[in-house]
């Protein structure tokens, strides 16, 4: 009832995470009673910070990104992880397979309100409910003021209203009573112990020839890539700065693909004797220190990609992938110290969780927009199409163009806020947007820039 109420559908806003939050109260509330493990309060909170972010961010794809890591979280928060990939990976999609399964719900062990704090909770926020419909509607009649002060505070009702209330009361409803019984009747997870470990000439050719691969490689950037701009490629050549701006996808591709198989190796390899525990330090070890220097090499082309273009959400976002993938290799590095990483599971999923956090706080659209202006800036080049594609968290770094680029970027942005947000659709984002919008307004007349301004140093 309360997601149905609160949650803004169409835009981020205060209300996801008041419908998260009580969500999950719901579940504690008809939950079986016990101990709680510090990973699911960890992962439940992970989802209300999540959900957190449409309230200071107004940009839509960062939300839907968090929205999307807060599913297979609050999975994890009532199904659990554990301490393999395999039950990590089943609890996080616990709650979607259990919504769409065939399996029938089993509510024994359910609290349903009653005599305990909780339930005599429960019904005393009814009646107070019920309370304050019936003297807020004789107070609202009774005096304009007060009217209109419950007129913006209460949703406001039509056939869209209604029907939105509606698609977000069966999600939470059905949400609940599939965490609900996660919670009574938790998943079972066969671990199979008949797994064959591979012989150790099956994976420890292929990695030391990958290990040979990557020490000349890696030999080639530090050399060239880390050198400085005074290293000359040679003659008929790219340039320092073409050379340096290419390849960091394919670099990525090849970190990614490393990833998977120091994973498949330390779960595949045998470990039993001590020449197998030694081969697995000797070979995946140094795999993983020189995929760190890859990763480093791919950066350090995205940043000089940067200096010469700016950012997008695409670089943004790539930049983000390839620095998770980076700690993950250095968290594999430290669970193969002792070759324990029972821990690596839920390791990764805080990993994952935190760089969408970091995300939100760096205020992705802001800081495009400020690379995309310092390049104007610098040169006169100015991707006005790019900038008025973004949410109204760029508006304070694009107020700051002089005109008329200033007017026109603005009057081409589609996302600029006009409405002051009710309290349930609240946004942090949006609210700083409309008081610089209010401040020195857009001219009527004005019209969109050009998609591109070139600059004079444009070939």
């Amino acid at each position: 009832m309360v997601a149905a109420v609160v949650v803004p559908l169409t835009e981020p806003g205060l209300g996801w995470p008041l419908g998260g939050a009580a969500t999950i109260a719901a579940v504690l509330a008809c939950g079986p009673r016990g101990h709680r493990e510090l990973s699911r309060i960890l992962a439940a909170s992970g989802v209300v910070l999540l959900l957190a972010a449409g309230t200071l961010r107004a940009a839509g794809w960062l939300f839907v990104l968090c929205l999307a890591a807060a599913v297979p979280l609050a999975s994890l928060a009532v199904a659990g992880g554990g301490r393999t990939w395999r039950r990590t990976v089943r609890g996080a999609v616990a709650l979607p397979a259990a919504a769409f399964g065939p399996t029938p719900y089993d509510f024994r062990g359910v609290r349903l309100p009653g005599r305990d704090g909780i339930g005599r909770l429960w019904r005393g926020g009814l009646v107070g409910l019920a309370l304050l419909l019936v003297f807020g509607a004789l107070f609202a009649s009774a005096d304009p003021v007060f009217a209109d002060l419950v007129g913006r505070a209460v949703p406001r009702l039509s056939p869209g209203s209604f029907a939105s209330g509606a698609v977000l009361f069966a999600i939470a409803a059905v949400s609940t009573l599939v965490a609900v019984h996660l919670r009574t009747a938790p998943p079972r997870v066969d671990e199979r112990a008949d797994r064959i470990p591979l012989r150790r000439y099956d994976w420890a050719v292929p990695v030391a020839l990958l290990d040979a691969l990557f020490a000349v490689f890696v030999g080639v950037q530090v050399t060239v890539l880390f050198g400085g701009h005074g290293y000359v490629l040679g003659p008929g050549g790219p340039t320092y700065a073409v050379y340096a701006r290419n390849g960091f996808w394919q670099l990525s591709a090849a970190t990614v693909l490393t990833l998977g198989i120091v994973a498949f190796v330390a779960h595949r390899a045998g470990r039993e004797a001590p020449v197998e525990r030694r081969l697995i330090r000797l070979l995946v070890g140094p795999l993983c220190l020189l995929a760190i220097v890859v990763v480093a090499s791919a950066l350090r082309r995205m940043e000089l990609y940067v200096e010469a273009y700016g950012f997008t959400r695409v670089r943004l976002g790539a930049s983000a992938v390839e620095l998770t993938v980076g700690i993950a290799f250095l968290l594999v590095l430290a669970a193969g110290v002792r070759l324990r990483g029972t821990w690596l599971p839920g390791a990764a999923v805080a990993i994952v969780a935190a760089t969408l956090v970091t995300l939100v706080v760096v205020n992705p659209d802001a800081y495009i927009a400020r690379t995309i202006i310092a390049r104007f800036q610098h040169d006169g080049h100015l991707d006005a199409g790019y900038l008025s594609g973004l949410s109204a968290d760029a508006i304070p770094a694009i107020a700051r163009l002089p005109e008329p680029y200033r007017s026109c970027v603005l009057a081409g942005m589609a996302d600029r806020p006009s409405t002051v947000d009710r309290w349930y659709a609240f946004n942090a984002g949006r609210r700083t947007a409309r008081a610089i919008l209010a401040a020195r307004p857009v001219p009527k007349d004005a019209q969109p820039c050009p998609y591109v301004i070139r600059g004079p140093r444009d070939g």
